[in-house]
């Protein structure tokens, strides 16, 4: 009979201390800040019930030295500061800076950045927690859940309690607003590990975080489902290399769902500008399951020699990202000797015979030597105008290619096939596949010619004798 009391005594007190586990208040004063020294000042009151972060900067922690799992944190977060409305929060499953849960809760509208709750995992260090659309992941920062809206933004001086409950298959957090009960905000199963505690801010000062107690729990035997599976995009800038000027080029942009399995990645792919890409309006929208990938085709067309660059935007539900597609324009570049749309001067003729000017003509790119890219044809070299019987080309054969630095004389002739005393002038075209396709019409370039035409020396010593005959006539008379 007393062994039955005493064994009923002893499941009892069991019971009780199963249902009633002990809750301890916790010391901060041997907590640590992590993080870049600079981002955040946490100062710890006397007694170690509170501490307190007055920096306004980039992303600071405040972490207790003791792993945990199948516990309870819970206590008063409060912020003292009127003007400004960004994160405050804690982390959980702290292994490093490069490894931990965030939870953090926005109070404004913001740059992209929804007022309310975001739940990530960050595995690139503070510098990887985005100011701007918070909501999206990006490299090395993973939104596993948000809860964001209008109305949903924290208050200035006022008390909220927090508690988060963590065990090694699921975790909860909740939040109690004044004269409510708690609510919860997040409440998911999975596979976590034991791992620190700490809190947090982000742009945000006068931050007091007080009266917290831990508490060891028991993990529920049916945990909640998993966060859902969370999307990732992928997608790179385009770079259509060099291009002729002249002519196009196509290229890709390519976006891939690299979020995990069961996941899918919504989104659009924007326009290009400037004159050089295409198309310059729309978007191209995709829905992409995990693996996925979606293309655009954009055309680059340059107009003239150099590189040319513009910005496409890519907006999803998991991130957003602006790319750049970049392309270089190239060409030959035609030179002579005498310059275009100036005179060639062939000078005085003789009666029945000829001058010749030899006109050099370069291809003085300072591409580098690509070919087919840069590569200058002449394509025609007509002589055109009322003399144009005049004058006349030696050696030219259409479609004579000159590379890089290299070039070709033309030789022209002025012939004067009679003896009379004459100015002759005509027009020469050369017709080029510069700005144009290899082989294609490109530019035209011209020349003017010009020839005097001299009688033969004994025409002229006969007129010479014959007007001084004349001259000796009319004096006798």
């Amino acid at each position: 009979m007393i062994f039955r009391k005493l064994l009923f005594l002893f499941v009892f007190f069991s019971l009780c201390m199963a249902i009633h586990a002990e809750t301890v208040p916790v010391n901060l004063s041997s907590w640590t800040k992590e993080g870049p020294s600079a981002n955040g000042t946490w100062t710890v009151a006397t007694g170690g019930n509170s501490v307190t972060q007055t920096i306004n900067g980039n992303p600071t922690f405040f972490v207790n030295p003791t792993p945990f799992i199948d516990k309870s944190f819970e206590g008063t977060f409060r912020v003292n500061d009127t003007g400004d409305d960004d994160y405050i929060g804690f982390v959980f499953g702290w292994q490093s800076i490069n490894d931990f849960y965030l939870f953090d809760w926005k109070k404004g509208l913001q740059n992209s950045s929804q007022p309310g709750f975001t739940l990530a995992r960050v595995t690139g260090g503070a510098a990887a927690i985005p100011f701007d659309s918070h909501h999206l992941s990006k490299t090395g920062y993973q939104v596993l859940a948000t809860d964001t809206g209008t109305g949903k933004g924290w208050a200035a001086s006022t008390n909220y309690n927090f508690r988060l409950t963590y065990h090694s298959d699921s975790f909860k957090i909740e939040i109690q607003k004044p004269n409510q009960a708690y609510t919860t905000i997040f409440h998911y199963g999975g596979t976590y590990y034991s791992g620190k505690f700490g809190f947090y801010n982000y742009s945000q000062a006068n931050v007091v975080y007080s009266g917290f107690t831990e508490e060891e729990v028991v993990a529920p035997e049916e945990p909640p489902p998993p966060p859902p599976p969370s999307s990732g995009m992928t997608a790179s800038n385009t770079n259509f290399g060099n291009v002729r000027v002249g002519t196009s080029a196509n290229a890709t942009v390519t976006v891939t769902n690299s979020g995990q399995s069961g996941s899918t990645l919504t989104g659009t792919i924007g326009a290009a500008s400037g004159s050089e890409f295409s198309p310059v309006s729309g978007t191209q929208s995709f829905t992409l399951t995990q693996g996925q990938s979606a293309n655009r085709t954009y055309t680059y067309a340059p107009n003239a020699r150099g590189t040319d660059s513009t910005p496409v935007v890519v907006n999803s539900d998991a991130t957003n990202s602006t790319l750049t597609l970049t392309g270089t324009g190239v060409s030959p570049v035609y030179s002579s000797s005498v310059a275009p749309s100036t005179t060639i001067d062939f000078g005085s003729v003789e009666a029945y015979s000829y001058n010749e000017f030899v006109l050099r003509i370069e291809n003085l790119t300072p591409d580098a030597d690509l070919g087919s890219l840069t590569n200058l044809t002449l394509l025609s070299a007509t002589i055109s105008g009322i003399d144009a019987s005049y004058f006349s080309i030696q050696n030219f054969t259409p479609g004579t290619v000159i590379g890089k630095n290299g070039y070709f004389d033309l030789v022209l002739r002025a012939t004067n096939p009679e003896w009379r005393l004459a100015y002759k002038n005509a027009v020469l075209t050369i017709v080029t596949d510069q700005n144009a396709a290899l082989g294609a019409t490109g530019s035209a370039f011209s020349y003017d010619l010009r020839a005097r035409m001299l009688p033969e020396p004994s025409s002229y010593m006969f007129l010479s004798i014959a007007s001084i005959l004349v001259c000796m006539y009319l004096r006798k008379r």
